[in-house]
C-alpha cells in the first residue's frame, strides 16, 4: 500500500462557447436532465483494464461489482466506486494504491465453469468539482462581462488615439492650406486627408461609416469657421469639435 497520489498541477482552461442560433424556427424541447447542485469536493479517477478485453458493458460491470466485494475490506473499504462500463472508476476517496497499478484477479462463479478474470487499476488524475462549478458560473457571465469591457475599451483607446493622430494632421494641413490654397479648395483638401487617415487608423465596417459621419461634419464646420473665425482661431475650434464628434460617432458604432 502505497501513499495518496501527488496533486495534479496544471492550468485548467474553459472551453469557448459557441455563439447564439439566429437562423430557422425555435422549438421546444422536452429533455431528460435535472439541475443538480455540485459539492465543493475532489473526485480520484482511476484507469481500469479488464481481461480478456472487449467484453461487453454488463460483462465489466459484473467483474468490478464483484471486485469490490470480494476486495472491499483490503481496498474499498466504505467507498462505493463509479464505473462507466468501460476504463474509467471514479471514487470520493483515494483509494489506498498511491500512484502505483494494482493487479486483481476476479472469479464469477458460473452454472458450469467459474469465469476468471485479471483486473488492473491504476490511478489518473483528481478532479476538482469545485473548479467544474466556478468554469460554469464563468461561462455565464463571460459574455456579458466580454462584451461591456470590448465596448468601453475599444471606445476609449480608439477615441484616444485617433484623436491625437487627425488632430496632429488636421493641424499641419491647416496651417499648409491656409497659407497656400483660398477658401473654396480648403474643405476638399482638407476632406480629402481626413479620409486617408481614417481608412489608416481604422478597420473594418467602422472606416466605412466613421468616415462619411466625420467628413459631412467636418465639411459644415469648415464653412461655419472659415466665415466667422479669424484664422488663428480655426485649429482650435475645429480640433474641439473633432474630438467630439470622433467619441460621438465611435461609441454608436462600437455599440
Amino acid at each position: 500500500m502505497g501513499a495518496f497520489p501527488p496533486p495534479l498541477q496544471q492550468v485548467f482552461h474553459a472551453p469557448r462557447r459557441p455563439g447564439m442560433g439566429t437562423v430557422g424556427k425555435p422549438i421546444k424541447l422536452l429533455a431528460n436532465y435535472f439541475e443538480v447542485e455540485i459539492p465543493k469536493m475532489d473526485v480520484y479517477h482511476y484507469e481500469v483494464d479488464i481481461k480478456p478485453d472487449k467484453c461487453p458493458r454488463r460483462v465489466n460491470r459484473e467483474v468490478v461489482e464483484y471486485m469490490v466485494q470480494h476486495f472491499k475490506p483490503q481496498l474499498f473499504g466504505d467507498r462505493k466506486p463509479v464505473y462507466d462500463g468501460k476504463k474509467n472508476i471514479y471514487t470520493v476517496l483515494a483509494l489506498p494504491i498511491g500512484s502505483e497499478k494494482v493487479d486483481f484477479e476476479v472469479t464469477i462463479p458460473g452454472e458450469g465453469k467459474d469465469r476468471i478474470f485479471k483486473v488492473s487499476i491504476r490511478w489518473l488524475a483528481k478532479v476538482s468539482w469545485r473548479l467544474l462549478q466556478e468554469t460554469l458560473n464563468l461561462t455565464e457571465n463571460l459574455t456579458e462581462n466580454l462584451t461591456e469591457n470590448l465596448t468601453e475599451n475599444l471606445t476609449g483607446n480608439l477615441t484616444e488615439n485617433l484623436t491625437e493622430n487627425l488632430t496632429e494632421n488636421l493641424t499641419e494641413n491647416l496651417t499648409e492650406n491656409l497659407t497656400e490654397n483660398p477658401t473654396e479648395n480648403l474643405t476638399e483638401n482638407l476632406t480629402e486627408n481626413l479620409t486617408e487617415n481614417l481608412t489608416e487608423n481604422l478597420t473594418g465596417n467602422l472606416t466605412e461609416n466613421l468616415t462619411e459621419n466625420l467628413t459631412e461634419n467636418l465639411t459644415e464646420n469648415l464653412t461655419e469657421n472659415l466665415t466667422e473665425n479669424p484664422t488663428e482661431n480655426l485649429t482650435e475650434n475645429l480640433t474641439e469639435n473633432l474630438t467630439e464628434n470622433l467619441t460621438e460617432n465611435l461609441t454608436e458604432n462600437l455599440t
